[in-house]
């Protein structure tokens, strides 16, 4: 199905009303208020403005990738619908281009539960271009060890990916963020700033890391308070 800007345009902003109005109706309920929600999502979305950089996925390889044995597609410029009964691997296709944007799943964390059921190893690969270069992303996974490489250049460290694909997953589990504690909507705040700003990412990862060593030291029976107060600097 091929369409102009505006009809996408147009698509999108039906889509995201009959969203915000689902969602609205769920919060009255509980008598709460989500009208700056509303307005950030029509400020971002109602300009007509060409935008000057984007990215589109080209094809996609999965190869033993859940219930996906062997499976490969080119993908068209403009909307790709994916139909197909309960249970063929529909979801699972998303995940996989969303592993390819930030080498994890968004299903579950441990990537050994990813590997198909009789077998070692699982491959992803896809290519991906915007309007400047073209990007062809590839993960394998064996023997618990994680490659992941963009045009055949191994990356160092997994963080140095973020943010090349401009991803957005929207599913129906992100009502969590309404219904949910605050740490959620931390979590969705935070990985999408990641995407733009590489230092606020690795500020993220340096946080995170003393914070469960905070954690850890804490639930020590004998506690090193002036361990504990490096850290608390450092944070």
């Amino acid at each position: 199905m091929s369409t102009d800007n505006t009809d996408l345009h147009r698509f999108f902003i039906i889509y995201l009303r009959k969203f915000v109005k689902s969602v609205s109706s769920a919060c009255e309920k509980k008598k709460q208020r989500i009208r700056n929600f509303q307005f950030s999502i029509k400020f971002v979305l109602l300009p007509r403005r060409k935008i000057a950089k984007y990215m589109i996925i080209k094809n996609l390889h999965c190869f033993q990738y859940r219930n996906l044995s062997d499976i490969a597609f080119e993908c068209n410029a403009n909307i790709n619908c994916i139909v197909g009964q309960n249970g063929v691997g529909k979801t699972n296709i998303l995940d996989s281009i969303y592993y390819l944007a930030y080498c994890k799943s968004n299903i579950v964390a441990n990537d050994a539960m990813h590997v198909q059921h009789g077998c070692d190893a699982f491959m992803i690969q896809g290519e991906f271009e915007n309007q400047e270069q073209h990007y062809k992303i590839h993960c394998a996974y064996r023997n618990k060890e994680k490659v992941m490489s963009c045009n055949d250049k191994k990356y160092s460290r997994l963080s140095e990916h973020i943010g090349l694909v401009p991803l957005v997953y929207i599913s129906p589990a992100d009502v969590s963020l309404i219904h949910d504690g605050a740490s959620e909507r931390r979590k969705f705040i935070d990985a999408f700033i990641s995407i733009f700003d590489k230092n606020y990412l690795q500020l993220l990862l340096t946080y995170n890391t003393l914070l469960a060593q905070r954690n850890s030291l804490l639930k020590t029976k004998r506690i090193d308070y002036t361990y504990v107060s490096v850290i608390d600097e450092r944070m």
